[in-house]
């Protein structure tokens, strides 16, 4: 029975329609998962860039809330038991970041995410027991409190188990849920920015640290460098604003049971009135009767504890500008010596464990250095020099040329080991390495037949090495050609029989068709396996690989270089600081002996591995060696030397003595 041909041209018209609907929509999703993975890849780019926590927070922010089409969104840094740092914000006003950073829903909400490290929007806040708990006891202790957060969906930033930050979005643009995609895409986004902003906080540490050492190092030297009591102290006071931010520092020392000041900072005259005339005088006064080891206050801390140590002498103290102190106890193993005060306008001023750290060591240095020149204005010096005016008597009865002659030896020697530069090297165990061996993988499952090449062959880029058979491969793509024949044969007798919808399937089953004979054609082309690079078969017995049956990115062989090849020297501590990258390398192993292998640093280690307890650690130097005549190969062992820096003879043998010094007198 013929149909009604207008009603099959409406009925193609509508699958057609619907054909194209199914297509807008999978390019609307390509799009979106598109601009997802530049999104990511972004983020990744970003983050590796920087090594600033806010910088990391602020473009981690970025990706995520363009992504998600947020409308405004903030990361907060962890600080540990429950409180949190606002570090970057976008779509907030000034106004509306103070908001947040104070908000307590949002705070809460924050400490549920950090507590179950997953993923809360509102919706599934409302359904926590923690998060009405929370909202019920804000709310008995105030009807009026605001118990709403002000954005939307809260992510962890997770390293492990610890939660590093929290991602904080407000609501999408048309105000739209965040959907399980979105989550999956900012928790893998928020991987990365965990990472990125932990390596950015422990950067910032060590810049602290290594601030703080530098500080103390300049420290020591300057109460090193004398025995003036009067010196040492205004150093000490002068020095400490190197190791923490404060306004003034004042060194009171035991007199008579009670506390002097001997020293303030930046303060040229001291007068038996300055404690009264600082506002210092009640509260030295408790400190002396105290004798703390440390002891740290701010204003609104002591405000707040009715029962907090000393409040009162406190609280009279903080009705000056200060509005936060840290007292530290100086003694040594003959009992207390003194106290070193540190005021700041801050109430933070003093928070970081690092710089009170610092600071502790200062005060025991402090106290040796005191006590050093205290004794020493007691030490009699009559006999001192005795020893050193009898050398003098007896070179004046040396004869006049016996003497020249002594000091013209004495001078030439003296250049030769003091002044004349000779070239120096760093020795330690070599090892050879590949330069980078690539892996061979197989583009399809199948099995290896016609094997090309053996370990040690030459291969260029692009070069065949082997073939993979395909299971069925060549029966498929058989079935695949004569489907695609017998569909295109049905369109051809529904197109001279006029039959449209006939034809129209005919056309859609032979497009499959030749889909899947074209999906199989690939896999066809992928069966052979050529080297992705040009380099030397590394992999030995590729021969037994023969018949045996690979899956999809198995690795068939390894093909590397030789004629440059790696090599990792392990250097000492104590010599790892005069290595820098490009300097000369000279490598002999133990299969050549009479031959030396040169090449150059490439990169020093920035971390050490322990070798025996109260040894010093061992540091990997990585360099690149050349290989003529391809006679090194990798797992080669031997020796090799650094040229570095030219140095006097005088410093190398006093180098070791040197350090063991600086090291073992250490205060």
């Amino acid at each position: 029975m013929n149909q009604d041909p207008n009603a099959i041209i409406v009925r193609l018209e509508a699958e057609k329609a619907q054909l194209q609907t199914t297509l807008d929509q999978s390019y609307a999703q390509l799009s979106e998962v598109t601009s997802r993975v530049l999104a990511m890849s972004e983020a990744a780019t970003s983050l590796v860039e920087t090594h600033d926590a806010t910088s990391a927070s602020v473009a981690l922010l970025d990706v995520a809330a363009r992504s998600v089409l947020a409308r405004a969104g903030c990361v907060f840094l962890s600080q540990g038991d429950g409180q949190f740092l606002l570090a970057a914000a976008t779509g907030l006003e000034e106004a509306q970041q103070e908001a947040i950073s104070t908000s307590l829903p949002d705070l809460a909400l924050c400490n549920l995410v950090e507590n179950e490290g997953k993923t809360f929007d509102i919706t599934d806040a409302e359904a926590e027991e923690a998060f009405q708990e929370w909202r019920a006891e804000a709310l008995a202790e105030d009807p009026d409190a605001n118990v709403t957060p002000m954005l939307e969906l809260f992510v962890p930033l997770l390293l492990g188990e610890r939660t590093v930050a929290v991602l904080v979005l407000g609501s999408r643009a048309g105000g739209a849920r965040f959907d399980e995609s979105d989550r999956l895409f900012l928790e893998h986004v928020a991987d990365q920015g965990a990472l990125a902003i932990d390596r950015a906080l422990l950067f910032e540490q060590n810049q602290n640290r290594l601030e703080d050492l530098d500080a103390l190092l300049r420290v020591s030297r300057e109460l090193a460098s004398t025995l003036d009591l009067d010196h040492v102290l205004i150093t000490a006071v002068n020095l400490t604003g190197a190791i923490v931010s404060r306004q003034r520092a004042v060194l009171a020392l035991y007199d008579g049971g009670k506390l002097r000041i001997r020293a303030v900072s930046d303060f040229n005259r001291i007068d038996p009135n300055t404690a009264e005339k600082l506002g210092l005088e009640k509260l030295l006064e408790w400190l002396g009767y105290r004798k703390p080891e440390s002891f740290l206050a701010s204003f609104s801390e002591v405000e707040a504890d009715e029962a907090h140590e000393g409040r009162d002498v406190l609280l009279e103290y903080f009705k000056g500008e200060m509005r936060s102190c840290y007292a530290m106890g100086l003694r040594d193993d003959q009992g207390p010596v003194g106290v070193l005060l540190l005021e700041s306008f801050e109430e933070n001023a003093f928070a970081t464990e690092s710089d009170r750290e610092a600071l502790g060591v200062l005060t025991g240095q402090l106290s040796v250095a005191i006590r050093n020149a205290e004794l020493y204005r007691q030490l009699p010096m009559v006999g001192a020099l005795a020893p050193l005016a009898e050398r003098r008597r007896r070179w004046q009865r040396l004869d006049p040329a016996r003497r020249r002659n002594i000091l013209i030896a004495a001078g030439i020697t003296l250049l030769a080991v003091a002044v004349v530069p000779w070239p120096a090297a760093i020795g330690g165990d070599g090892q050879v390495l590949p330069a980078n061996e690539i892996a061979v993988r197989a583009g399809v499952d199948g099995i290896v037949r016609g094997i090309e090449t053996r370990a040690g062959d030459f291969v260029v880029a692009g070069q065949r090495l082997a073939m993979l058979v395909p299971e069925g491969l060549s029966e498929r793509l058989a079935s695949f050609r004569a489907e695609a024949d017998r569909a295109q044969g049905r369109g051809a007798s529904a197109g001279a029989e006029s039959d449209a919808y006939a034809r129209r399937l005919a056309d859609l089953e032979r497009e499959g068709a030749l889909a899947r004979l074209s999906a199989a054609e690939r896999d066809q082309a992928r069966a052979q396996i050529v080297a992705p690079q040009a380099g030397y078969v590394l992999t030995p017995d590729l021969g037994q690989l023969e018949g045996r049956r690979l899956e999809t990115g198995d690795v068939f062989c390894q093909v590397s270089r030789l004629d440059t090849l790696r090599v990792e020297v392990g250097v000492s501590e104590a010599d790892v600081a005069r290595i820098r990258p490009g300097q000369p390398v000279r490598l002999k192993v133990l299969g050549f002996p009479d031959r030396q292998f040169r090449g150059r640093v490439s990169e020093v280690s920035w971390m050490g591995e322990p070798t025996h307890p109260g040894q010093p650690s061992a540091f990997k130097i990585l360099g690149w060696v050349a290989n003529p005549g391809l006679a090194l190969r990798s797992g080669m062992t031997g020796r090799a030397r650094i040229d570095v820096e030219s140095e006097t003879l005088l410093a190398r043998w006093t180098r070791g003595f040197w350090r063991w010094l600086r090291m073992g007198f250490w205060m």
